[in-house]
């Protein structure tokens, strides 16, 4: 099995498209929650 550095190895570039994905998904939480009032202490756990 061949082995690919990690930098720019597909998986890795998957990865950090899914965590900007998730992080943005947070940030919209939060504006969410800001714009309704709503406690944030549900999702920051």
């Amino acid at each position: 099995m061949p082995f690919f550095p990690l930098e720019n190895s597909p998986l890795k570039k998957m990865l950090v498209r899914e965590k900007s994905l998730l992080s943005n998904s947070w940030q919209n939480v939060k504006k969410f929650s800001a714009q309704n009032h709503l406690p944030i202490t549900i999702f920051s756990r």
